[in-house]
């Protein structure tokens, strides 16, 4: 039992508001799930300082009134106080300066980000890591100067998915990455996957126990309803609707040669919604294919655009290549599908085809598999009105279940005041 003075410095500490330092590579105004984690975290009456980099994606160069000479390096927004690092521009389809951005943010963050906070001034550190993983380096740095223990929330797998995403194939750079990852998660207090699978892969990289490694997905940000008419008019049809990054990753030539499959259904239409590297050998892709009339590429739209498209689908589409780092995986697209009330059609093994068959909300298809792909879409496409939407009902449920904001928040939460309170606990010991 612990005497007087240390239950005093414990009810102290846990009296006021939870102290959160929020690292994050991406963050407002860049329209990343990071401004909703942070926003929501400070609804839930904790003082969040988030630390982030220059915003410059996905254009490429800073935004209106950043500069890397003169930030400005201190933000607020929605009363968070953003404290920014510097970094270079990742630029257009670079693959120097998008190395460049990567590194710059990792080096020149760790080595400033100490001059940026003060000693003792927060509970716990949590770190957003999408890729790349180096971006977690400051947050490793803050935690050693802030003495807090550091929370790693994982939303992509490394070093695999840098093999299964095609851009890197080189043998020794991917077993310098594993060797980078592997240091990277024993210098975490707690690690978060969002997938189920993410742990067996979390621990084998990290030489961790699973049970080290909870399970905390993410959820679709609230976004208010904007009306139809800001998207472009659609040709009639059962519309198959695609939306997000455009990438290798994404096995475009397995929907392509789906929808070669299904040329002769006059009735299904592809539609593509979004932008990225792939876009340029996906229009070839359709040119030669002949499939002008069939395949309809929109382009980027701005993220609180997409509730119109998906009113205007009758299904959606999420497709990833058959590999098996994408088999852990749970693209943050498919929260948002469930979410709007529309059925699913997927091309992604593993977890993903799980969530889609237990909670009823579409057909899951085998990655890789154009006669699969096309034999579930022309099925979705042969059901009645009302079936589809009793599939849509379904996955809006299942979302509500296992994905609504507000229980994950919580869920978070009571990681992060964990974290802490075993934190606090081994220092008044000490």
């Amino acid at each position: 039992m612990q005497n007087s003075e240390d239950g005093s410095v414990e009810e102290k500490v846990s009296s006021r508001p939870l102290r959160i330092l929020f690292i994050s590579q991406y963050f407002w105004p860049e329209n990343f799930r990071a401004n909703d984690i942070a926003l929501g975290l400070k609804e839930r009456g904790c003082e969040v300082t988030v630390v982030t980099g220059l915003p410059n994606y996905p254009r490429g160069q800073f935004f209106d009134g950043y500069t890397l000479a003169r930030g400005p390096y201190t933000d607020r927004w929605n009363g968070l106080r953003v404290l920014r690092l510097p970094m270079f521009a990742r630029g257009q389809g670079n693959r120097f300066k998008l190395a460049l951005n990567y590194l710059s943010f990792a080096a020149l963050g760790s080595l400033i980000i100490p001059f940026r906070l003060t000693r003792s001034s927060h509970d716990v550190v949590l770190c957003w890591m999408v890729s790349p993983i180096t971006q977690v380096l400051p947050a490793i740095v803050a935690k050693r100067y802030v003495r807090s223990p550091l929370v790693l929330w994982v939303m992509d797998l490394w070093p695999d998915s840098l093999s299964a995403s095609g851009q890197v194939k080189h043998a020794a750079i991917i077993g310098a990455a594993g060797r980078l990852t592997r240091w990277i998660y024993r210098r975490c207090d707690r690690i978060l996957g969002q997938s189920k699978r993410f742990s067996e892969h979390i621990a084998r990289v990290g030489g961790l126990a699973p049970q080290s490694i909870g399970y905390m997905p993410q959820w679709e940000p609230s976004e208010a309803p904007i009306t139809a008419s800001v998207i472009p008019p659609m040709p009639e049809g059962f519309k198959v609707m695609f939306t997000g990054n455009i990438g290798f990753s994404q096995d475009f030539e397995t929907i392509i040669a789906a929808a070669r499959i299904l040329r002769d259904d006059t009735r299904i239409h592809w539609h593509i919604v979004g932008d990225g590297h792939a876009l340029p050998s996906l229009r070839k892709q359709i040119q030669e294919s002949d499939l002008g009339a069939r395949v309809h590429v929109w382009g980027r739209y701005p993220a609180d655009a997409m509730s119109a498209f998906y009113r205007e689908a009758d299904v959606l589409l999420a497709t990833l290549r058959a590999e098996d780092a994408f088999t852990r995986t749970i693209p943050t697209k498919i929260q948002a599908y469930l979410a709007s009330g529309k059925p699913i059609v997927t091309a992604i093994d593993g977890e993903v085809a799980e969530v889609i068959a237990n909670s009823g909300a579409g057909f899951p298809a085998h990655a890789g598999d154009p006669s699969s792909l096309a034999q579930a879409v022309r099925a979705m496409a042969d059901l009645s009105p009302t079936q589809r939407e009793q599939m849509g009902a379904r996955g809006k449920a299942y979302y509500m279940a296992h994905f609504d904001r507000e229980m994950l928040l919580t869920r978070l939460l009571d990681f992060l005041q964990d974290a802490a309170q075993n934190s606090r606990s081994t220092r008044v010991k000490a």
